[in-house]
């Protein structure tokens, strides 16, 4: 699809809005009785990865190297393990099989087949698994070798989305059930939730009011949905997204929420000046864009595409620099960007994810935010997939928000989204901190009511 965007931070929120446009009341915050779980988060780190194979499953050497290349890269980004260096583990991978590509009627077919185990410090196997994967091409070129060089090229990509899927489903409930011990497990756990238990475990907060409770200040978000274009293609499920966030931020949050379907560059900015002179310091500001994004690439520049843009008049077109510009100049204490468009991830500089606790969240409150959580990076990305018709980012992001029975941040919500994304389509969600927008190291935090 036809995506273009960039992300800032204050706490802006972005994906596809569809529906009209309108206020919703806000819903009080006071007298909160929430009932909060403390769930201790390990995380772990991939010390290296040991490979082996029969010789000749390779054609080379380069072939063989960029597979563990691209192997390691997969891992980093599924952000399976942590990068703290606790916990390490080396994951051990072994050929079994990689078939020579045979000739079909419509092209040429390969297979790989994988084994790998999981061990620890002391070399005990914690986890082990095998995956097989096919490749095929069917380009129709007359060029047998690049055909056959192409299904390996496929193969070898599938074996390693495949593995990584694995690993994200059942690696950390297997870990944290055994709670790093060494002794080894048989057989992987089935499912995900034991990893959506750990990545949404709220942080424990004694009490809201009284004696040394959190101020957490109130909470605002501009939620933007565009889908019906006048002049370009028009999208599947911005407009329901962003009606559905609405929903869930004004109803189980307690934000004042603006929701603005099929916008025009002219609305989003005018609405963003408001909040600019509105909001101070204790206030949490979240924008949500799902529309179109483009990318420049010579001006190294992303964009946000409102519903009354022309690919031909970029004057209509809403730039990263413009917005940075804007949440830059706001009062507000945190503002969040989140965004579901095509080359979101422009806009960002990466954050480590840590460890949370009560005295972690009492410093992301108190310290300045400006962040995005973008469903991509430099990439086009999905526009459909998830449940009920929304985008497959989307319904990651309203799963997470549902999940939460007590305060998450949005590094945490991050984690949890970008698993759920990587494992269901071939793009990967960003989260970082808005660049020249005057991030001082806060977070934007989601208390549930």
């Amino acid at each position: 699809m036809l995506k273009f965007t960039g992300l800032l931070t204050t706490i802006v929120i972005a994906l596809v809005l569809a529906g009209c446009s309108g206020t919703t009341a806000r819903v009080q915050r006071s007298d909160l009785d929430i009932e909060h779980r403390a769930v201790a988060v390990t995380r772990y780190s991939l010390a290296d990865i040991d490979y082996a194979s029969d010789v000749g499953m390779f054609d080379s050497n380069a072939e063989q190297a960029n597979y563990v290349a691209s192997l390691k890269a997969a891992l980093r980004q599924a952000n399976i393990f942590g990068a703290d260096g606790t916990k390490p583990y080396t994951l051990s991978v072994r050929i079994l099989d990689f078939s020579i590509p045979k000739a079909s009627f419509s092209g040429f077919d390969s297979t790989l087949d994988v084994r790998y185990e999981l061990k620890d410090s002391d070399g005990n196997v914690v986890y082990a698994d095998e995956v097989s994967s096919a490749g095929r091409d069917d380009s129709g070129s007359f060029l047998g070798p690049v055909r056959q060089n192409r299904s390996r090229t496929v193969a070898v990509a599938s074996n390693i989305k495949s593995l990584t899927g694995s690993l994200s489903r059942n690696l950390q409930a297997t870990l944290a059930a055994r709670g790093g011990a060494a002794s080894p497990v048989p057989s992987p756990v089935s499912g995900a939730r034991g990893a959506v238990d750990a990545d949404l475990a709220p942080v424990e907060i004694q009490s809201l009011h009284g004696d040394g409770a959190i101020d957490f200040g109130k909470y605002y978000a501009l939620i933007i949905g565009n889908d019906r274009y006048v002049n370009l293609p028009s999208l599947v499920s911005a407009g329901r997204d962003a009606t559905r966030l609405n929903e869930i931020l004004a109803n189980e949050y307690g934000f004042q929420t603006t929701l603005l379907v099929d916008a025009t560059r002219d609305e989003i900015v005018e609405y963003l000046a408001q909040y600019r002179r509105n909001l101070g310091p204790s206030d949490n500001l979240l924008i949500y864009y799902a529309g179109h994004g483009w990318e420049d690439k010579d001006a190294d520049e992303g964009y946000w595409l409102p519903v009354d843009a022309r690919s031909d008049e970029p004057s209509r077109w809403l730039s990263n620099a413009t917005l940075t510009t804007m949440i830059r100049a706001m009062n507000a204490g945190h503002v969040l960007v989140v965004a579901d468009s095509c080359f979101s991830g422009k806009l960002t500089r990466g954050v480590k994810v840590g460890i949370k606790g009560n005295d972690y969240l009492r410093q992301m409150v108190s310290r300045r935010a400006r962040t995005a959580l973008t469903s991509g990076g430099l990439e086009p990305v999905v526009d459909s997939g998830g449940k009920n018709g929304h985008s497959i980012f989307a319904s990651a992001l309203f799963e997470a928000l549902e999940e939460n029975t007590g305060a998450l941040d949005t590094s945490q919500i991050f984690s949890f989204v970008r698993r759920q994304v990587a494992l269901g389509a071939d793009q990967f969600p960003e989260y970082g901190d808005i660049r020249r927008a005057g991030h001082e190291g806060g977070d934007f935090v989601f208390v549930r009511q």
